[in-house]
C-alpha cells in the first residue's frame, strides 16, 4: 500500500502523485464515485520516479511537471513521459554557522571537569565557542576584556548529554516554529547536547539546521531522521522492507543526500535485515543505533553483529556474567532509559510517586505538557506534568527494586567493567527527565561521578563526538553548566542549574534570557500573551 500522506493530486486531476515504501511514483487518475484503490505490484500504470526516494511532491499550475525534492535537489519530470531522466536542480544555499564574540571568565568555583582532576578553586575561560583555558584561579591569567562570572559556591561542568531524548515538536506540521518550549526547557535543565532517535526527516534536518545558524535556540541537535522500521502497516513511511543489500543502500543513499544523521535500526524483523543496514551504513560511512523493542536475541544480534548502540535495556532484570562480558568486549555502548524500563514498570512511575516537581519555576516557565503515553492508568498522550502526577500508579517498593533497580544494577556493573552507559531522558519530560534518569541511576547504586560520565562525555564517546564534547578542555567546544550545588557529592544537586552556556552563548537557566556578553530577553511564548489579570496562572497548566 501506498504511503497514504504522500498523495498528491494534480490541479487538473487527472494525475497522481505518491510514494510506495518511501519510493515515488506518479500514475494517471480518473476521478471515479468509487473507491479507488493504489498499488505498485499489479499497477503497469504507475511509473517509478526514483528508486532512492524523495520529498515534497508539488505540481505545476497547469498540470504539466511534477516536482520534488531530494537533499540540496529539486527534480521535475513530465507525468507522461515515461521514457525521460528527471531534470535537477542543485540549490546551494550556505549560511555562517553561529559563533559569539567576546570573552567570558569563570571565576572561583569548584571546576569538574570529568576528565581531568576536579579544581577546587579554578577558572574557565571562554573565547567565541572555544574553552581556551582551564585551571587553579591563581594560575590562569584573565584577559581584561573578558566579561567575568563570579561563581564563588558554586560547580562548573560540561552540559548534559542526552542520548536518548524525543524532544522534537511539530510532526506533520511541515516547518519548524523558531522558538520551542521543549529546547529551551532541555538547556533550562543543562543539556546542552540532544540525540533524538526518532524523529522525522525534513522538519529534524530543519532545526538541526536552523540550530547551528542560531535561529533557533537549543542544545546541539544529533537526530536518527526517519527510523528504518521493519514492520508493515507502519504509517509515515518508515517501514522498509530491505528485501535486498541495495535496498539498504537506497536508504543510505537518500540519508546521504539529505545529510548527515545516525540511522535507528527498529523492529527489523530478520537478523539479515539488520545486517544488510549495517553493510550499507559501513559503505557510506553512517553509524547505526539499535533498538531491540523488548526483543532480548534481537539485542543479542545488535551485540553481536555491531551496532553503535543500543536504544532502551534489555528486557531482563539481571544481565549476568556472559551476557556482562559479551556487551563489554564488543564496544557497543547502552543507553538503558530507565525511566523507560522494558520488562518491568516503567521507572517513571516511582519518580511520579515520589517526586513533586510540578512546583518548580522552569516546569512552569517552559513544559506546556509532558508525555503521557506510558501512563499504566489512563491519559491522553501529552497532559499537564501536575495533571501526569495525580495520576500515577502507587506500588510496593519491591517492585521497583526487581524492575529498573535490578537492571541499574546491572548496568552498574557493566560500567565498572569497561562498557560505555550513557544517561538517555527518553524525552519523557524535556531536560526534566534528565534529572529524573540520574536519580534513577543513583537510587539503583550508581556513584554520583560515574552517572555525571555517563551524562556527559559517554554520550560523546558513543557518537564519536568527545574530541569536541563532554569535558572541560582547552580546544572544545564551550557547552558548560554552572549549578548552585554539588552533583558530585549528591546527584540530586544536579537539579540545581543557575547558568547554561551552549556553544559559547550564556544563558540564565531560570528565564533563558541570553546573558554574558549579549543582553538578549527571550520572546514570549504563545500562552505567555495572553491576560491573566494579575492571577499566577498559565493557560498550557490546563492543557490547552
Amino acid at each position: 500500500m501506498a504511503d497514504i500522506r504522500d498523495f498528491s493530486l494534480s490541479p487538473d486531476l487527472k494525475w497522481l502523485a505518491f510514494k510506495s515504501n518511501n519510493r515515488p511514483y506518479v500514475m494517471p487518475f480518473d476521478v471515479k464515485p468509487a473507491p479507488v484503490t493504489i498499488n505498485t505490484p499489479d499497477n503497469a500504470s504507475a511509473r517509478l520516479l526514483s528508486d532512492i526516494g524523495g520529498y515534497a511532491f508539488r505540481w505545476s499550475k497547469d498540470s504539466s511537471t511534477l516536482f520534488w525534492t531530494m537533499g540540496a535537489e529539486i527534480l521535475s519530470t513530465t507525468p507522461a513521459d515515461k521514457s525521460g531522466t528527471p531534470h535537477s536542480l542543485t540549490i546551494n544555499i550556505q549560511l555562517p554557522a553561529d559563533k559569539p564574540e567576546g570573552i567570558v571568565a569563570f571565576v572561583g568555583g569548584k571546576i569538574v571537569p570529568i576528565e581531568g582532576d576536579v579544581i577546587k578553586n579554578g577558572t574557565v575561560v571562554v573565547e567565541g565557542n572555544r574553552i581556551v583555558a582551564v585551571g587553579p584561579r591563581r594560575k590562569v591569567k584573565i584577559p581584561k576584556d573578558a566579561t567575568r562570572i563570579d561563581i564563588k559556591g558554586k560547580v562548573l561542568m560540561p552540559g548534559f548529554f542526552d542520548a536518548h531524548g524525543h524532544i522534537e515538536c511539530c510532526f506533520d506540521a511541515g516547518t519548524m516554529p523558531q522558538q520551542h518550549p521543549t529546547r529551551l526547557a532541555a538547556l533550562a535543565y543543562g543539556v546542552t547536547t540532544n540525540f533524538d532517535p526518532y524523529s522525522e526527516d525534513l522538519t529534524s534536518y530543519e532545526s538541526g539546521e536552523m540550530t547551528m545558524t542560531g535561529e533557533l535556540v537549543g542544545p546541539r541537535w544529533l537526530k536518527s531522521g526517519q527510523v528504518v522500521h521493519g514492520v508493515k502497516g507502519r504509517t509515515a513511511g518508515v517501514y522498509h522492507p530491505l528485501a535486498s543489500l541495495d535496498d539498504a543502500r537506497n536508504v543510505l543513499k537518500r540519508r546521504k543526500a539529505l545529510g548527515p544523521s545516525i540511522l535507528k535500526s527498529y523492529k527489523l524483523s530478520t537478523r539479515a535485515q539488520r545486517q544488510r543496514l549495517l553493510q550499507a551504513a559501513r559503505e557510506y560511512d553512517f553509524m547505526v543505533d539499535g533498538e531491540g523493542a523488548g526483543q532480548f536475541y534481537t539485542n543479542i544480534g545488535m551485540i553481536l553483529d555491531g551496532h553503535t548502540n543500543l536504544e532502551h535495556n534489555l528486557p531482563v532484570a539481571t544481565y549476568y556474567d556472559d551476557l556482562q562480558q559479551l556487551i563489554a568486549a564488543s564496544d557497543v555502548s547502552m543507553t538503558p532509559t530507565l525511566i523507560v524500563t522494558f520488562g518491568e514498570l516503567f521507572g517513571e512511575n516511582y519518580i511520579y510517586e515520589n517526586e513533586d516537581s510540578w512546583s518548580q519555576d522552569k516546569v512552569k516557565a517552559f513544559i506546556p505538557d509532558v508525555n503521557n503515553a506510558y501512563n499504566p492508568i489512563t491519559g491522553e498522550s501529552g497532559t499537564p506534568l501536575h495533571v501526569r502526577c495525580m495520576h500515577s500508579i502507587h506500588v510496593s517498593d519491591e517492585i521497583y527494586d526487581i524492575g529498573f533497580r535490578s537492571v541499574g544494577r546491572s548496568l552498574t556493573k557493566l560500567a565498572k567493567a569497561g562498557a560505555t552507559v550513557n544517561v538517555g531522558s527518553h524525552g519523557q519530560v524535556s531536560g526534566l527527565a534528565m534529572y529524573w534518569e540520574m536519580l534513577l541511576f543513583a537510587e539503583s547504586g550508581m556513584e554520583p561521578m560515574e552517572i555525571l560520565r555517563a551524562a556527559t562525555i559517554n554520550g560523546a564517546k558513543t557518537y564519536g563526538l568527545d574530541h569536541q564534547l563532554g569535558s572541560i578542555t582547552p580546544g572544545k567546544l564551550a557547552d558548560l553548566i554552572v549549578l548552585d550545588e554539588d552533583p558530585t557529592e549528591d546527584i540530586r544537586n544536579a537539579n540545581s542549574v543557575r547558568y547554561t552556556m551552549v556553544n559559547g552563548r550564556l544563558y540564565d537557566s531560570h528565564t533563558m534570557n541570553e546573558i554574558g556578553n549579549y543582553d538578549r530577553p527571550r520572546s514570549k511564548f504563545y500562552w505567555e500573551m495572553k491576560p491573566t489579570n494579575g492571577i499566577d496562572w498559565k493557560s498550557t497548566w490546563s492543557g490547552e
